[in-house]
């Protein structure tokens, strides 16, 4: 378990992410500190040209009335100039680390995303980065602000009376220790809410992906139920985290008001002894104010540091994940001899990472098996046995505990991920599809592909009929996910993805499941031509599926409990016998 993290520590990561603007960063800090300082020296010469004009020194106004509007101008100005330069690098940061987070994402995937949900992700990504902004766009550089522009007007009044300069301290000490003393609890509502936030976000997403299942069983009640149950949780914490910052709020107007009341008191005694000057008297309660202003803006903020650091601490967790397997293999694409592949399985063992001690069990014991071109293997057996796993562990989403797995006598540690990920392709049984165009979404299997490369893959699945079926043909949006489409019409556009990229390996995830007459047919005719020379992995989960395979491998337990032909299978195994009966049709 990683240990826990302060708010020093995600201070200084955050901080760090503005090295690259750092002379950006500079002159917003100038600019804050120019415009936090405006309007005190508008007070505070507005309040010497009273003085001066009730002392009788009338000739002062003038020049000082000159002064006034043009810091009143340059006020302005620097305003705007505040407001545009943080919130443009906050902007760039936050871009810099969405673009991070995808990558970490394209790292860790598939592997390390599998039991995570896609909206608390999305949520990390979008919500927890975008609170982000409120750091870098309303806080570190007014904290900079906010520790020189008290400094230099303690410096001031301490040439008036170092009396009145210390007695200020205390006040500054105790503002600061607010948010020190509670930054435990603030953290505390501030991960509760962001949980909770994740929570509603992961269960919006799951129903609206899952809303054709959740009318068609007549769900919508429970479901509903769930989301208000999540709402009114998140809504609680909200409440709770209020309630907390606005009790800070509350002692940080005490503190101030009793600074400011200090301060007018020692002012006045000090003009009524003579110590300073009349025409001094408004000008230092003006600059009384200069101490606490830029200390109550980072305060307002600081309410909400809880929800920030959480929101941090989410989005460095995820930029912090670790690949499931590492990418050291040297050996290319062009260095593989993708003619004659043989892949073999040796007496592998495997167990899935990260799962709780009663969970900790082998899901294959001793696998072994070779598939070579031209071949093809279904692999069979009941739900949980290992069939989907040994699929994914030939494209190395996690690494093996035990035996070895290898293509061409070479184990798969030495291939690159990207080649990999080039000499084997998956036509999954859930298909997705982006909502762009037919041909835009065959095309993402290899985007260099020239139009006639295109249609021989279109005509290779099998697809004539969708064309004519759409009036703008190949060009048809599919819709979200593709809802324009059917099941089978789905999974001939994956088959194509499958011709238009042209692996050696092929691994068909259930690729006829689930389908009427009509699309089983087409389906198996372009599967029939997809095979052709290809490794074939078949999971197979229909029974025209594991006849179509040239050897059938049975598992049981992780391990393999027979292996042969249909013929040979049903003549030899009651196992196999029993589990047609039972898991297919």
């Amino acid at each position: 378990m990683n240990k826990k993290k302060n708010r020093a520590y995600y201070l200084f990561v955050l901080s760090r992410y503005i090295q690259n603007y750092r002379i950006k960063f500079f002159f917003g800090a100038i600019i804050n500190i120019v415009y936090k300082i405006v309007p005190v020296a508008v007070a505070f010469l507005v309040s010497y040209m009273v003085g001066a004009g009730i002392t009788g020194r009338v000739y002062e106004v003038k020049t000082f009335f000159i002064i006034t509007v043009v810091i009143i101008v340059l006020g302005g100005i620097f305003h705007f100039l505040d407001i545009y330069v943080f919130h443009d690098i906050a902007y760039q940061v936050l871009a810099d680390l969405r673009n991070e987070a995808y990558k970490v994402i394209d790292k860790i995937a598939p592997g390390g995303m599998e039991g995570k949900q896609s909206g608390d992700i999305v949520n990390v990504v979008m919500h927890d980065i975008n609170m982000l902004e409120m750091f870098y766009a309303h806080t570190l550089g007014q904290m900079i602000t906010a520790l020189i522009v008290p400094l230099s007007a303690l410096i001031i009044m301490g040439h008036f009376s170092l009396y009145l300069s210390a007695a200020m301290v205390p006040f500054i000490i105790a503002l600061i220790c607010i948010p020190i003393i509670n930054s435990k609890k603030s953290n505390m509502q501030g991960q509760a809410l962001a949980q909770e936030m994740g929570k509603l976000n992961a269960s919006i997403v799951d129903g609206v992906q899952g809303l054709q299942d959740i009318i068609s069983f007549r769900r919508q009640k429970e479901y509903l139920k769930k989301i208000f149950g999540i709402n009114d949780s998140y809504n609680k914490f909200s409440l709770d985290y209020a309630i907390r910052a606005g009790k800070e709020v509350r002692l940080v107007d005490l503190i101030i008001g009793l600074a400011n009341l200090t301060a007018k008191i020692i002012i006045i005694s000090l003009v009524i002894a003579s110590k300073i000057e009349a025409v001094w008297l408004l000008p230092l309660f003006i600059i009384t104010g200069l101490i606490y202003g830029p200390l109550l803006e980072v305060m307002a903020v600081s309410n909400k540091f809880g929800i920030i650091f959480s929101s941090a601490e989410r989005v460095f967790n995820l930029l912090q994940m670790k690949a499931s397997v590492e990418d050291s293999g040297k050996i290319r694409y062009e260095e593989v001899n993708t003619k004659n592949l043989e892949i073999r399985f040796d007496n592998v063992h495997f167990k899935y990472p990260h799962t709780s001690e009663e969970e900790n069990k082998s899901v294959l014991k001793g696998l072994s098996f070779e598939l070579k071109s031209g071949e093809s293997l279904a692999l069979v057996g009941a739900s949980g046995e290992g069939k989907s796993t040994a699929a994914k562990l030939l494209q190395r989403f996690w690494d093996i505990d035990e035996g070895n797995i290898t293509i061409n006598g070479i184990d798969i540690k030495s291939f690159s991920l990207e080649t990999l990920r080039n000499l084997i392709t998956v036509v999954p049984q859930d298909i997705y599809l982006f909502n762009r165009s037919i041909k835009e979404n065959i095309r993402l299997a290899k985007q260099t592909a020239s139009d006639a490369e295109l249609e021989e893959a279109l005509r290779k699945a099998r697809l004539e009929d969708i064309r004519q079926r759409f009036e703008n043909g190949w060009e048809t949006i599919v819709g979200e996910r593709a809802v324009r489409l059917s099941g089978g019409e789905k999974s001939r556009i994956a088959l194509a993805q499958a011709f238009l990229k042209d692996s050696p390996i092929l691994v068909l995830d259930e690729a006829s499941a689930n389908l009427d007459s009509e699309n089983e047919s087409k389906i198996n005719e372009a599967v029939n031509t997809l095979k052709e020379g290809r490794a074939v992995l078949i999971i197979a989960h229909r029974l025209s599926t594991i006849k179509s395979a040239g050897r059938i491998l049975l598992l049981h337990a992780g391990r393999i409990e027979a292996q042969g032909t249909f013929e040979e299978l049903m003549s030899g195994s009651q196992y196999f016998r029993e589990l047609i009966g039972k898991e297919y049709e």
